[in-house]
Formats: structure tokens, sequence, C-alpha cells
């Protein structure tokens, strides 16, 4: 409710304004009177009004000189003056002091409360768009991190052209832009798959809490970084410094650290890009970033590698997109020896050319489906899930050994997991809902934690952990377009830890969020 103090030295006066106006009618807390600015300006330190309705004229001290004493008490008072005289200097000197009202007396009691309530509403309106500021600030703090990725993502996508606008906003977001000379860092960190595979996903929320604070502690200590994550998992460093030598020392000496910082579990592959001036170039720095990132699946044990050029030459495009058809049409036709010969040579020409490793998984997917497909037979029917390859000489190995298990003796039957996958799978089938551990499974297939997850990921194309949390996904889709459950409840019944790991765990096996799953087939509106 708005506070109104009244001082008039007429004690009648007051006694009618008091008196004689409902004044909680009108939604105005009648806080104070006085009768004198003296008096006034005790009372007003301890009330603090949101109106002042007050004489001119009185005693020692005026209701002017009270107004300009209050207001540099309470900025935000708002004032009615009321004067016996129409005296245009009192007037002018009110104006000077932003009196909201000047009334001459005598002012019926209908222009007295037309005059607090105009005042009233000025006084809301003033709450109401500060309260309006308050949560624009608020969502913005608390949303910056989002707004920060989306502008970076603008950049590097080179979707901004105008640099001063980049320089403008960057400022804004308290995004380091200073230059004259840029450099785009990627880092992709890696941990231990096959024990994150069996981590609740409040234990992974820790870890990548303690992980992002480490990481901000150490590029805190360089002047004019900034950095991020991007939307395909990498942490993206935004470097930039006055001088291109400057600059590539800064870069080398953030990336030795960032690695040094690392556990015994985690490693971290870092794509330096090459230095532009102007951050409208950004995208080519990152786009060389990326490149060089994509070495580390050819060479694991470099950590730290440096700008290549961004792409294949079309030629060279041409020759890889040609061997490729040629190894499906010789699959086709049974013509398995020269597919693999044809395989091998494949392979010497992504690792000669560092070729796009997602690129190059796409194809292995490729072949695997053609190649199961081509028999019915085989008591696990499941498909090969290559996605999760980090490293290309990895990837060779597990395709050449699915190779020889499925085309040996030209035996299209010949493709059998071992005793030890089946058993294993059939289990988490059935009990896919329970708490699953490496330990305890490992107990139920009497086999070693480490020897299950290298027998399980050599015969199916991927760690046991990420096999699971796919199949609970697949389950989960089953009940968002088959229930009406919500989806803290699905994910409960599928067996994930926590809502918010079965979230992320969604979004990537499936490429988009459970709600978005559930309305794409059943329809918008249904609980979530």
């Amino acid at each position: 409710m708005v506070k109104l103090m009244i001082v008039d030295d007429e004690a009648n006066i007051r006694k009618g304004l008091r008196e004689y106006i409902s004044w909680d009618a009108w939604g105005i807390e009648l806080a104070a009177e006085a009768e004198n600015a003296e008096a006034a300006l005790r009372i007003a330190a301890q009330v603090r009004p949101d109106i002042l309705l007050t004489d001119i004229r009185m005693g020692k001290m005026n209701g002017l000189e009270l107004t300009r004493r209050l207001k540099e008490m309470f900025p935000d008072l708002r004032v009615i003056l009321l004067s016996g005289y129409s005296d245009i200097q009192y007037l002018q000197t009110a104006l000077q002091m932003k009196a909201s009202e000047y009334l001459l007396k005598p002012a019926g009691a209908d222009k007295i409360i037309e005059a607090v309530l105009n005042v009233k509403k000025e006084i809301l309106d003033e709450r109401e768009k500060f309260q309006e500021n308050l949560k624009k600030e608020a969502f913005f703090d608390e949303n910056i991190p989002v707004i920060q990725m989306h502008f970076i993502d603008e950049i590097v996508k080179g979707k901004i052209a105008e640099p001063k606008s980049i320089i403008n906003k960057a400022h804004i977001l308290n995004i380091p832009m200073k230059g004259p000379c840029y450099k785009i860092m990627l880092a992709d960190v890696r941990r231990d798959l096959l024990e994150d595979g069996f981590k609740s996903g409040q234990e992974l929320d820790m870890n990548f809490w303690q992980f992002m604070q480490k990481t901000n502690q150490i590029v805190q200590q360089y002047n004019e970084t900034f950095w991020c994550e991007t939307g395909d998992e990498l942490i993206l460093f935004l470097v930039n410094d006055k001088d291109e030598m400057v600059l590539d020392e800064t870069c080398g000496r953030l990336a030795n650290d960032l690695i040094g910082s690392l556990t015994d579990k985690e490693q971290m592959y870092i794509g330096i890009g090459k230095s532009v001036d102007s951050p409208v170039d950004l995208w080519k720095s990152y786009d060389y970033a990326k490149c060089a990132l994509r070495r580390s699946a050819w060479n694991p044990q470099q950590h730290i590698l440096k700008e290549v050029s961004p792409s294949l030459s079309q030629a060279e495009q041409q020759q890889c997109r040609l061997k490729e058809s040629e190894i499906l049409a010789q699959l086709g036709s049974k013509q398995y020896e020269k597919a693999f010969l044809n395989l091998c040579e494949l392979f010497d020409f992504y690792e000669e050319y560092y070729m796009n490793f997602d690129e190059m998984k796409k194809f292995c997917y490729q072949v695997c489906l053609f190649a199961i497909h081509l028999s019915s037979q085989g008591e696990v029917s499941e498909e090969p899930v290559i996605d999760e390859f980090r490293d290309a000489g990895e990837l060779k190995n597990w395709m050449f050994h699915f190779w020889q298990r499925r085309f040996q003796g030209n035996d299209m039957a010949a493709l059998r997991y071992s005793e030890l996958t089946r058993k294993t799978l059939r289990y988490i089938q059935e009990h896919y809902r329970e708490d699953i551990t490496l330990q305890s499974l490992s107990k139920i297939v009497f086999a070693s934690p480490n020897y299950l997850g290298k027998v399980f990921f050599s015969d199916v194309g991927c760690r046991l952990g990420d096999w699971l949390n796919r199949y609970r996904v697949e389950r989960a889709k089953d009940l968002l377009t088959g229930t009406d459950k919500k989806t803290y409840e699905i994910a409960e019944e599928v067996g994930f830890s926590g809502y918010k790991f079965f979230s992320v765990c969604f979004l990537k096996y499936a490429g988009c969020s459970a709600r978005d799953y559930r309305n794409r087939f059943k329809g918008v509106g249904l609980p979530d």
C-alpha cells in the first residue's frame, strides 16, 4: 500500500484530511501527520512516506524547504503542495523541485483525492516497471551463459558481418573482444567412458561441475580470454591480443595449463585455429581449430594440435565418395575380398588426409547396417553402435574384426556375438529398470569388469554403459508415445538415476528433448 504523510500547521485542515477522507478505501495508508516542517522531518525518517501532502507557508521552515530536505533523504518521494497564494515564484520553485501537484487553498476533497490518486498511479507504475526490470536483469544474469553461447555460435557460423556490432554486443555480454588479433581454440574433454557409463547422473553432474570450476580458475589467469561450451559438446576459448606472436604464445601456455590440470581418468585434446585480424573472421579460426582437433582421432598421443586446412579439395572428396560407393557395390554383389581390399585402401586415404572422423563413422555405420541386413540370422539382432568411437585406429581395428566375423569364408551367418556378450545383453534387456553397475553385471556373467567391457566393445562396437543408456532411452520412447506418464516418472521407470541425466541421454541418443519427442508423435499439451 502507498503511504501518505500530511503536514499542515492548521489543526482543522489536518483533522479534515484525516477524518473526512477514507484513505483506506482508495488504497492509501495515512502513515503520519505533522504540525510543522521540523516535526515532519523527524517523523518522515521513521515512516518513509511515498507521498507528502504539505502546506507551503508554515512557521520557521516552509513547505518548499521541507520538500527540498525530504527529497534529499528520499529521492523517489512524491510531493503535493498546498498553498493559499497563487504566487508565481512559489510555483516556479515547486516545478524546480519536481513537485507532482500544486493545489491552491481552499482545495476540495475531490481535488485532493484526485491529486493523490494520480500520484499513487505514478508510484505503482514505476514500481511495476522496476519489478519488470529486476526480472529482466535476473533472467539475463541467470541465462547469460546461454546468451553468450548463442552469440559465439552466431560468430563462428559467420552470421554477423559487422565488426562494430560484434564488439558492442560482446561488451554487453562481458566477452573480451579488444583485439586486434583473435584466435579460437577448441577443447574436447574425454573421460573414462567405460566408468562414466555406470555413474549416476548426480555423480556425472558433480564431476562436470568440478571440471568447469577448475577450467574457470585457469582461464581467469589470462586476460582477454573468454570460454564457453558449444552445442557439439566441445569447449571454446576465444583469445585476443594486440600482437599475433604474443597471441600464439598465450594460446600455447593456456593449452598446456588446461591439459596439465586433468586427472588420470581425463584426457583433453585441443585444436588451435589460425589468427585473424577481425572478429568477423573468427569463423575461419574456428574452422581451422575444428579441423586441427579432428587430427586427434588419427594421432591420439598428440594432445595439442595446430591449425590445418579446413577441407579436402573437390577432387579428393570425389575420390573418397567413389571408393565408398565401390565398396558398397562389391558388398552387394558378394565380392567380399575385393571390398575388403578397397576398405583397407579407404582407411589409408582417410588417414592421409585426416578425414573428418564423423564422416568416416557414418560410412562405417552404413557398411555395418548393409552387412547385417544381408542376413537375418543371429541370436542377437542389435545393430552395432559406433558413434561413440573417438580413435580412428580403434574404429579401424573394430571394422576389420567385424568384417572377419561377418564375411569369413563368405558365410553370411558367420557373425555371432560371444556367449559372454549374448548373456550380458539378455540380462540388460530383462533388468534395465534396475540399478546396474559394471561390478554387479560382471558378477552375474562371471567375468571381471575389464574383460567384460573389452569383449562387449569388440562384439557390439560401443561401450557397455552407452548401450545400456541407449536401450533405456528406446524404452522411454515407447512410454512417451504409449502412455500419459510424466517424463520424470518415465525416467525413473526405465532405470535412470536422475531426471537431469535422463534428459541429457535422451537428447544425445534421440536428437531432441523428451517433451519434443512426445509432442511430435502424440500431439502437444500432454503432461511432461
